[in-house]
């Protein structure tokens, strides 16, 4: 694989008890993946990604416990902590956002229309906060709200038009 087959998925913290398991912090869209497909992970280690088999994974409070296979010892575990997780691109599903945080200031301007209320909002500002994307934007009323950027919200991004399409659940324009 070449380098931009890979994306990066989290983080290893640590190691965890005595087994080999180790700490992580997966990325959010990352964990239904694992959930269903048990994929295989690619460490970077001295300038390569090296596979490692997935075996488990343990959702804890703003961590995971991953067991990979054939790191059996925490010495093993040990000599991983600090190193990227990678998965194979054609896993990660396509999100019309922007990956890094200071290119979502890109949508400051744009219009954003949601296809049930017929509302149109002006985006004002752009900011992740807690892992989610949230625009601010003013309403025809001169009353600013904040709306959520998933992409399971979006159904169109028009960049030449300056037009976010959305699908927002009813009543989330009126909080």
């Amino acid at each position: 694989m070449t380098e931009n087959q890979y994306t990066e998925v989290g983080k290893i913290l640590k190691a965890h008890g005595l087994k080999g398991e180790l700490k992580v912090s997966l990325e959010a869209f990352f964990l239904p993946i694992c959930e269903k497909q048990k994929p295989v992970l690619f460490l970077l280690q001295n300038g390569s990604h090296l596979p490692y088999f997935f075996l488990r994974l343990k959702q804890q409070v703003g961590f995971q416990i991953l067991v990979l296979e054939d790191v059996n010892d925490r010495n093993q575990a040990t000599q991983l902590t600090g190193l990227k997780i990678y998965c194979d691109s054609k896993l990660v599903p396509q999100s019309p956002l922007p990956r890094d945080p200071a290119d979502l200031k890109v949508f400051i301007g744009y219009q954003i229309l949601d296809v049930n209320s017929n509302t149109k909002a002006e985006v004002i500002d752009v900011q992740e906060v807690k892992g989610q994307i949230l625009a601010t934007v003013q309403l025809p009323e001169n009353r600013e709200t904040f709306l959520p950027l998933h992409p399971d919200l979006i159904l169109d991004i028009e960049h030449d038009k300056g037009l976010i399409t959305t699908s927002l659940p009813e009543g989330l324009l009126d909080l």
